[in-house]
């Protein structure tokens, strides 16, 4: 039998699969030998619809998982992330189109699917995309297919995890989080892009996976001067609200065979 805890435990939350909000208890079956300490500070329930964290001196408001922000939860938070549920993706036009020899590009992304497609640049033809849960980008050089990958850094881990991939003439780099990764050294690259569109979460080919999960803060950098904030102008479009926001995406319980079913 393993010891039993002796101590203090404060601030107990949790969240599960149903519900994407972090949930704090309230009503606890107390057993012998346990004891509640009454909880002053939090009494007034100042923190509106956040969870109201005890200190050592006063309190702090948790507004993580609300879509409000501030001392005590109290300003709306325009939203600023995409959601996509596998079945739909965006198109964005560079117009007028672009010439360039460098670009960078960097997004943030939180998914639990192993394959889809992030982004698909049509002129150069390079698609980055998620393929047995690492970073791949593949492209296409004189009728050949070229591929570069995270090499076994997985990332299908349902986190936020940010994303930055350069290009210098021939030269590729990738930055995930905060690893700077070498790419393959023989992946040919042509050194002037033509940038005329980019589907972003998929594309209308039947053959890739769409994007299941979140995106945000996708920018394009091309030549070092010009930036396209490519979420601000999907954010600022008279699009669904309820897109805008990070939604807990589930995945579906599957019956293969006539005799699945599910107990209790």
């Amino acid at each position: 039998m393993q010891p039993r805890f002796r101590g203090r435990l404060r601030n107990l939350i949790y969240k599960n699969c149903t519900n994407s909000r972090l949930i704090q208890p309230v009503h606890l079956q107390i057993s012998g030998g346990v004891s509640l300490i009454q909880n002053t500070q939090c009494s007034t329930q100042p923190c509106g619809v956040g969870i109201c964290l005890v200190t050592d001196t006063n309190y702090k408001c948790l507004c993580d998982e609300t879509d409000y922000q501030g001392e005590h939860c109290e300003h709306e938070r325009k939203p600023h992330e995409l959601t996509f549920n596998g079945k739909n993706y965006l198109k964005y036009n560079f117009n007028p189109s672009l010439s360039s020899v460098n670009e960078i590009i960097q997004f943030q992304f939180k998914t639990n699917h192993y394959n889809a497609l992030l982004f698909h640049l049509t002129e150069p033809n390079l698609y980055i995309k998620l393929k047995q849960g690492q970073i791949v980008m593949e492209y296409r050089y004189n009728n050949q297919w070229y591929e570069s990958s995270t090499k076994d850094l997985f990332l299908v881990d349902n986190q936020w995890h940010y994303v930055q991939i350069k290009r210098n003439h021939e030269q590729l780099t990738m930055m995930i989080d905060e690893y700077h990764l070498q790419l393959d050294s023989d992946m040919n690259i042509e050194k002037l892009f033509n940038l005329t569109e980019v589907f972003i979460g998929g594309n209308n080919n039947e053959n890739f996976e769409k994007f299941y999960g979140c995106l945000k803060d996708i920018t394009f950098v091309v030549n070092d001067t010009l930036t396209y904030p490519i979420s601000d102008h999907f954010l600022n479009k008279q699009i669904n609200q309820n897109s805008l926001r990070c939604s807990s995406l589930l995945s579906p319980i599957e019956f293969l065979i006539s005799s699945s079913y599910i107990s209790f």
